[in-house]
């Protein structure tokens, strides 16, 4: 669920809408610290099923 559609204050992401991340090839995440953990599992379980590598800036690595 995008920030901006998220009326119950559930929604992983700190800014919205995020396709307003994307630069290029890149799209960064923007989380709330309170649900990185698992948002930033699934976005890096998804990118993998696409065929995409998904990279943590904060850890400075490739997400496996």
């Amino acid at each position: 669920m995008d920030l901006t559609e998220d009326e119950e204050d559930t929604s992983p992401w700190s800014t919205g809408p995020v396709i307003g991340e994307a630069a290029g090839p890149f799209i960064c995440f923007p989380m709330r610290y309170s649900m990185a953990e698992e948002a930033s599992a699934y976005a890096a379980d998804l990118a993998a099923s696409m065929g995409l590598v998904c990279c943590d800036p904060q850890a400075r690595r490739l997400r496996p």
